[in-house]
């Protein structure tokens, strides 16, 4: 009974990682020796085989190799020994296995649940996104409302109604701006200014303190 060989999988293709493989065969040539005297025999990186950095107990990286079942093959067949020829059947017999209608649907259920975890999380992001999207559009909702208001009148407009808006009686509003040296009779766009101006100072019209009510119920 041979050991048996760790199987890694690269774009659905079972995988022998070259330096077990050379140990369990046990050759004693230098492993970096052996495998390049391999590779030389017309075999192709990312296609036969994929080196892969690895770093050793003493801190020093070394390379490893992994190879397809039919590279792990072919090296058994030029060893031409006993552990080779069982090292080939094992080979045969694992990519049997690999090939049974059983294990190729596995492997398609999980590439597919893959892929619908991923969507998932795509549909995810985005409901996160939309969900901004609208939150925002809310915050905006009441100043759309109020501009829209002021914006469809084309006539000039006295600070009395101006007032009104905001709650306040006409002397008060009008003393609230003397302060601020503003003028007290406005066109629609002198109008929507005033708007932002007070809302720097924390003064809302009375639709958005409305709107605002109603959320914090």
């Amino acid at each position: 009974m041979i050991p048996m060989l760790r199987v890694e999988v690269k774009n659905d293709r079972p995988l022998i990682c070259a330096r077990e493989l050379y140990e369990a065969l046990g050759i004693k040539t230098q492993y970096s020796v052996w495998i390049d005297r391999i590779i030389s025999l017309g075999f192709v990186s990312g296609q036969d085989f994929y080196p892969k950095m690895n770093k050793s107990t003493g801190g020093r990286c070394s390379v490893d190799h992994y190879i397809t079942m039919d590279m792990a093959k072919h090296i058994c067949m030029l060893l031409r020994n006993e552990k080779g020829k069982l090292y080939r059947q094992y080979f045969l017999e694992l990519e049997k296995a690999w090939n049974q209608p059983e294990q190729v649907m596995a492997r398609v259920l999980q590439l597919a649940n893959t892929q619908i975890a991923k969507l998932q999380e795509q549909c995810t992001e985005l409901g996160d996104q939309l969900i901004k999207q609208q939150m925002l559009l809310e915050d905006m909702a009441p100043k759309a409302a109020y501009l829209d208001l002021i914006m469809n009148s084309p006539s000039s407009v006295l600070v009395t109604q101006i007032a009104k808006d905001y709650g306040y009686s006409a002397v008060s509003f009008n003393r609230l701006l003397h302060d601020m040296r503003i003028q007290t009779e406005w066109t629609q766009k002198g109008r929507r200014f005033l708007y932002e101006f007070l809302k720097e100072q924390g003064i809302l019209p009375l639709i958005e303190k409305e709107v605002d009510k109603c959320r914090k119920r």
